[in-house]
């Protein structure tokens, strides 16, 4: 597995990673996920950006957890199922598939200081783990830390 460079066009403020095989993909958001920055299921994540338009997504498979980047401006970690090997990073609008060796992951998302005129930097970090965790490693003014994570699988977005 080898480091990945994507471009995605974000909509609706969400970033997802999810196994390819689910038929609903996306998390439903209660206003406490809203305010902590995920919404969370075993074999889906969405994380709240910090704005709409391009994002350039680096995907990153590690040994182990890093620290987060000192450009981070908000740094959430999650664990996360991808037991058949094939994922996705996406918005509502757009979605890269990526693979990976099947198993469980702990996943950083990292959105990094944005350099003027350019896309929004995110940094999307998969490590093997002797342990899971939910933790906001890094928050903006945006996300409610002081509340205790709301860690109760999300129910699937369905479409009609």
């Amino acid at each position: 597995m080898h480091d990945q460079e994507i471009t995605l066009e974000v909509s609706f403020m969400q970033l997802a990673v999810f196994r390819s095989s689910l038929d609903q993909p996306f998390n439903d958001w209660s206003d406490a996920q809203v305010a902590q920055g995920f919404s969370w299921r075993s074999d889906s994540v969405s994380f709240r950006t910090i704005e709409d338009g391009p994002h350039s997504v680096r995907v990153i498979f590690a040994h182990e957890m890093p620290s987060p980047d000192p450009a981070a401006v908000r740094a959430i970690t999650v664990p996360l199922d991808l037991s058949d090997g094939h994922f996705e990073i996406a918005s509502i609008s757009d979605s890269v598939s990526i693979h990976s060796t099947p198993g469980k992951y702990q996943i950083l998302c990292e959105f990094l200081k944005k350099d003027e005129g350019k896309s929004r930097r995110v940094n999307i970090v998969l490590a093997s783990a002797a342990e899971y965790y939910f933790e906001i490693l890094v928050a903006d003014s945006e996300l409610n830390i002081s509340d205790p994570l709301e860690i109760n699988p999300a129910s699937a977005v369905r479409y009609f």
